[in-house]
């Protein structure tokens, strides 16, 4: 990635809630083991079923959580937004993609490999895993309150 481009990715990534810990050096290292990739309105990020351990971070853009309901028909579970994550199952836990992943506007997302950042030095893992804690734990707060909300 030319010079003049990774610095417009990390001054994006500086604005976001996810990224805001680290320093530009440790966000120029993330732009080389990850990658920022431009998704067109409707192309699928991923499907449910699919294999794979990169954990998304939303840079620019907007996409739908989609899945099939009992009748096959997809349904949006959620609408995520900059700075919102995805793929954290995967990343963490090796598992199948849960969802469909489609943009719904031109979106420009972030994506990392687990392995990629299992072999970062400790320090920088861990500030990773710390703003991924942060983010699930943001994600769990939200579903019980709407829970909540849904038993009044």
């Amino acid at each position: 990635m030319p010079d003049n481009e990774n610095e417009k990715w990390i001054q994006l990534l500086k604005g976001i809630k996810f990224f805001e810990e680290f320093s530009s050096e440790e966000l120029k290292k993330l732009l080389i083991l990850g990658k920022v990739k431009k998704f067109a309105m409707h192309e699928y990020v991923f499907r449910e079923g699919d294999t794979a351990t990169e954990l998304y971070v939303i840079i620019k853009g907007k996409v739908n959580v989609i899945k099939k309901d009992s009748h096959e028909e997809n349904r949006v579970l959620s609408v995520l937004e900059v700075g919102d994550c995805f793929g954290e199952l995967a990343f963490l836990l090796d598992v199948a993609r849960q969802a469909n992943i489609m943009p719904v506007v031109e979106s420009y997302i972030f994506r990392i490999n687990a392995k990629l950042v299992n072999a970062l030095k400790d320090g920088f893992k861990g500030k990773f895993y710390k703003q991924l804690s942060i983010s699930l734990a943001s994600k769990l707060r939200d579903f019980n309150l709407t829970a909540l909300h849904s038993l009044y």
